[in-house]
């Protein structure tokens, strides 16, 4: 089912396709050294923005209030898992990984028991076999080496903690800035020369977004990382303490990476739609922007423009669909 799809896509596809694309640019980004370590988290406005965008646009054009709810659901469960893995100082990849070899390293001895991080990279050699009797050389090496992995681990969580402060600014200004731009043009992506969505409509779908990606993961975790954060002594971020340490300046970065890559992304959503007359001979003025024809050659003005019902008695928004008879 084409509802079904798309809320997969939604719900699973983007927020995959943003936890690769996250690791790769961590990746890039510590490769080049410690000298920035404290700005790292900016580099990964830009993927967060475009990503967290193309989710708003899906949403707000979805068929109905109960495909966009599942849609917000799904990515609220997905957003769950993504905010306590950042908390961590992990990204899914690096988890993914570390679970993988733990599974194959338990699977060729037989047993399976918990894994355990102890904060190295990807890659990292976590069992390295050290004899009993160490000479003080090699013991002033290890404990130099446990002190690097454990400043490292805590620069991690301390980047990590900062994205996901940054991801709430980001989903915040999508979700207005889309919901905003569905008010003021008219807009119905979905339906090949569609009616515009009502303004009425938008602000119930913008609502559903606000609870689902702010109010329950955001703020709700947000004291709940507090309180992991005091229990386990450092080893998982505090939302609020970051939030507190995060100035003017951080801030005016965020949400200027974050609303220009919003607007570009706005920018080829548009492009991707097509000019819906009024009239189905092309007068009348603009109807609205809408979905376009996926074969130009078999959907012209006169079968398309304005849409049909078929099937379809009442638009996603309720209001009953009464198709203009072509007068050509």
């Amino acid at each position: 089912d084409y509802q079904i799809t798309r809320v997969l896509i939604r719900g699973c596809g983007l927020p995959i396709f943003k936890y690769i694309w996250v690791h790769s640019m961590l990746e890039a980004l510590e490769s080049f050294g410690t000298k920035y370590k404290e700005k790292i988290f900016l580099g990964l406005v830009m993927p967060l923005a475009l990503v967290t965008t193309v989710g708003h646009s899906m949403q707000l054009a979805a068929s109905s209030i109960e495909e966009a709810a599942a849609m917000e659901a799904l990515t609220c469960v997905m957003e769950v898992f993504e905010y306590f893995t950042y908390l961590r100082g992990d990204t899914h990849i690096t988890k993914s990984w570390r679970q993988f070899i733990w599974f194959k390293k338990n699977l060729e001895n037989g047993s399976l028991s918990a894994p355990f991080d102890n904060g190295a990279k990807v890659g990292d050699s976590s069992d390295r076999r050290v004899s009993i009797e160490l000479s003080e050389r090699s013991l002033s090496a290890k404990k130099r080496a446990d002190e690097e992995r454990a400043q490292w681990k805590k620069d991690r969580i301390r980047t990590m903690t900062n994205v996901s402060v940054s991801l709430g600014i980001i989903e915040g200004t999508s979700s207005t800035m889309t919901s905003s731009l569905f008010l003021m043009l008219p807009l119905n992506p979905s339906v090949i020369g569609g009616k515009p969505i009502p303004a009425d409509y938008v602000a119930k779908l913008w609502a559903v977004q606000m609870l689902f990606e702010l109010v329950i993961p955001e703020i709700i975790l947000a004291a709940i990382s507090q309180k992991l954060s005091e229990a386990r002594r450092g080893r998982f971020g505090d939302m609020t303490e970051a939030l507190r340490d995060f100035g003017a300046r951080e801030i005016a970065v965020v949400a200027f990476i974050a609303v220009t890559s919003i607007a570009y992304m706005h920018g080829h959503f548009l492009g991707a739609l097509c000019l819906a007359p009024t009239d189905a001979d092309g007068g009348g003025g603009l109807l609205s922007l809408s979905a376009c024809c996926e074969d130009p050659s078999d959907c012209w003005m006169e079968d398309a423009y304005p849409a049909t019902c078929g099937e379809m008695k009442y638009w996603s928004w309720g209001e009953k669909c009464e198709p203009v008879p072509f007068s050509g």
